[in-house]
């Protein structure tokens, strides 16, 4: 079951889910060798990685613009559920690959739109869990033991 958010989050815990939305999509795909034709030995995998990364600093803020006004509107509703972030992310990840396969002309990019709706969702998680998880849950109410 998906337990509900905390009441707010702080602001460095809002700064490190933003810096996550921008590193964790590269680092997804630094794990796939043949995704960004970037390395072919495992000793690339770091340069390709800090180029990736370089890149969705560079390029990548239109979805993560995207994600973070709808977070703000769910914070200000307060509607900022799990599940709601991993439906913003889908949809900023999407919205991202249709415009890719829109710019390149092409529609082989339909499979990219739905790799990308996928790591948007769980780049939507992963800001999620960063900026509202990890809180103290209540404690447990137990009764007392029975007296016989």
């Amino acid at each position: 079951m998906l337990r509900p958010s905390s009441k707010q989050t702080t602001l460095p815990r809002a700064f490190r889910a933003i810096v996550f939305a921008f590193v964790f999509p590269p680092f997804v795909f630094t794990l796939i060798p043949g995704a960004t034709n970037g390395w072919t030995t495992l000793t690339q995998a770091p340069g390709t990685f800090f180029m990736l990364v370089v890149v969705s600093v560079l390029f990548g803020w239109p979805p993560v613009i995207f994600g973070g006004l709808a977070w703000m509107l769910l914070q200000r509703l307060g509607r900022h559920h799990v599940w709601c972030a991993m439906l913003v992310g889908a949809a900023a990840g999407g919205l991202l690959g249709e415009f890719l396969a829109w710019i390149s002309d092409d529609r082989a990019g339909d499979p990219a739109m739905f790799i990308l709706a996928v790591v948007g969702a769980a780049t939507g998680l992963g800001v999620w869990v960063v900026a509202y998880g990890g809180r103290e849950r209540p404690p447990v109410v137990t009764r007392p033991p029975l007296a016989l």
